[in-house]
């Protein structure tokens, strides 16, 4: 039955994909989380799971979306470091 299900979301996950490819920060989410050894599902759960953290920040605060807000910005290094 766990390989049935996973059949039938294989087309939702290219569907969710395939919708979000104007904004690739899920999808190279995604692949980021598959190059560092995640399984497929794990990644979509990861994936789906920020994307709802972010439609509820948008909610909350009132605003659109905005992928570039889905992927962290590296740190500036602080002076100490610089120098």
């Amino acid at each position: 039955m766990r390989e049935a299900s996973l059949q039938q979301l294989s087309p939702l996950t290219e569907q969710l994909f395939a919708a979000l490819a104007p904004d690739a920060s899920p999808v190279s989410i995604n692949r980021r989380l598959l190059e560092k050894g995640k399984e497929k599902l794990q990644a979509l759960v990861a994936v789906m799971r920020k994307l709802l953290h972010a439609i509820f920040g948008m909610f909350k605060h009132h605003q659109s979306y905005d992928g570039s807000q889905l992927v962290a910005r590296p740190a500036e290094p602080c002076i100490a470091e610089v120098a």
